[in-house]
């Protein structure tokens, strides 16, 4: 059997160098002595046989060990990059997932404070458009209410000029209290808006008995307006029960009292 070039490992070598020993002992030229040595070359051979055997086998398990370790190395670093791969995914999946549930967080508090901002908004306009209606309200009422106040300002200043004119010409009214202020309504409720003259106030004396006097009593001095009529008819006392205006029988809607000292 052919030797192979290749290095043996384990016991070849110690066993050929015994091989190689022995076979020059038995080889040298022994003693004429007339013994022969058939068995031992017999023996020599088996021991060849086994020795060249075991060589065999150690050179073959030598060539083998590299292949096997080799393989070992080759599962041992697939198993290493499979288990690299799953932990690699993992963190992958484990990383998306807390973004996501992040991201999720976030668009959740942006739409709670979109609508925390629409309805701020909705409730702004609502209390806009209160504020508007009370302003549009309050200067209806201002505007009503003044010119109400230049009505009644030109009814007592013709007021007043009548009474000084009667008690300046030494009583030449009447004195049935047909002389009073005139009512500025005429028809239905219609406003004469008279403008504003500027009259002298005179120095009025003490009123003539019986000039001005309430319409519903006929006692005491008509200090009340009635509205929206402005008739100046009625005594304090009697615009409290009053319901119409004495003067042209028009619902009575309010009064102002008018302090004429």
């Amino acid at each position: 059997m052919p030797m192979s070039n290749e290095p043996l490992y384990g016991s070849a070598v110690p066993s050929q160098q015994g091989y190689h020993s022995y076979n020059g002992l038995v080889a040298s030229p022994s003693p004429t002595l007339g013994v022969r040595f058939d068995g031992a070359q017999e023996m020599t051979t088996n021991k060849r046989k086994r020795d060249e055997q075991s060589s065999t086998l150690g050179a073959a398990q030598a060539q083998q060990h590299p292949v096997v370790v080799d393989r070992n190395v080759r599962n041992q670093a697939e198993k290493f990059w499979n288990t690299l791969e799953q932990e690699r995914q993992m963190q992958e999946t484990l990383t998306v997932s807390t973004v996501k549930a992040m991201a999720e967080k976030l668009l959740l508090a942006k739409d709670q404070e979109i609508m925390r901002s629409w309805s701020v908004n909705w409730a702004l306009g609502e209390r806009f458009r209160t504020l508007y209606r009370e302003a549009q309200a309050w200067r209806m009422d201002a505007q009503s209410k003044q010119t109400a106040a230049n009505v009644l300002r030109a009814d007592l200043e013709r007021a007043l000029a009548q009474q000084a004119a009667r008690y300046g010409g030494g009583g030449s009214g009447s004195g049935n209290g047909e002389d009073d202020a005139e009512s500025c309504c005429w028809g239905e409720n219609h406003v004469a808006f008279c403008g504003e003259v500027e009259v002298e106030t005179p120095v009025v004396g003490p009123p003539v008995t019986g000039v001005g006097m309430c319409k519903r009593c006929n006692q005491s001095a008509p200090v009340v307006v009635m509205l929206p009529c402005r008739h100046l008819s009625v005594c304090g006392p009697c615009a409290e029960a009053a319901w119409w205006c004495p003067s042209c029988g028009c619902a009575k809607q309010g009064s102002i009292c008018i302090n004429f000292s």
